[in-house]
């Protein structure tokens, strides 16, 4: 079952640190700017200065039955900059986790994994979860898992790349893993009027195909850390 958890819960200060430098690293702390509509003059974000001081409330997934996508804060209290943090995608550690920020700019859609926009309702904020980051956009915040079997792996890292274009080009990262990919990726080469310079990087060197016993219309990247 997933756990919607406050800091009275179990997680402290420190832990909720530790969360955040799993899933941020080391950036330094800066003001969240903007609001939830992607575009070119988004501003990339880093650590929510919000995450690291404040009370925040805990969800397992951001897909899962009770997760994120499913919890839109109320009017009042007024909940812009509201931080949250997250273990997963769809399951707990599958690297999709991270600190979401409420904003209150009305979004164009929810691209699953930078920006979630959960149901509106009588009494409820407007507004969308922005994920709170700092540099390379991860395949895996989308829901790719890398374990030689999900059959959304394609899907997900398209979605990594269509975020990165929405937002002027910049760096896609692919973890060591095998991806399951049944559809041709597009590295667009612009995003509207603008050309938007998109780079495809794994953490190590080798990028290979791999075979997919008893499956059909499809194939397996496999990009390793060595």
């Amino acid at each position: 079952m997933t756990r919607v958890k406050s800091e009275e819960d179990g997680r402290g200060t420190a832990d909720r640190r530790e969360v955040i430098a799993k899933f941020l690293g080391v950036g330094g702390a800066v003001a969240l700017l903007g609001g939830c509509v992607s575009g070119g003059n988004e501003p990339e974000v880093g650590v929510a200065s919000a995450a690291l001081s404040g009370s925040s409330v805990w969800f397992d997934t951001i897909t899962g039955p009770g997760g994120l996508r499913s919890y839109r804060p109320p009017v009042t209290p007024t909940p812009y900059g509201q931080t949250v943090m997250v273990g997963g995608h769809s399951v707990i550690d599958d690297g999709g986790g991270g600190a979401f920020v409420w904003a209150t700019d009305t979004p164009v859609f929810d691209d699953n994994g930078m920006v979630i926009v959960p149901p509106g309702g009588a009494g409820l904020a407007a507004g969308c979860w922005r994920r709170a980051y700092s540099g390379a956009i991860n395949v895996r915040w989308f829901g790719a898992r890398g374990n030689g079997n999900t059959l959304t792996d394609g899907a997900a890292i398209q979605a990594a790349i269509n975020a990165a274009a929405s937002r002027g080009g910049g760096v896609v990262f692919v973890p060591a893993g095998d991806y399951c990919v049944s559809a041709t990726i597009y590295l667009p080469k612009r995003y509207g009027d603008q050309p938007v310079p998109i780079a495809l990087v794994g953490e190590g060197a080798a990028l290979s195909s791999t075979p997919l016993t008893g499956r059909r219309n499809g194939s397996c990247l496999r990009w390793t850390s060595m």
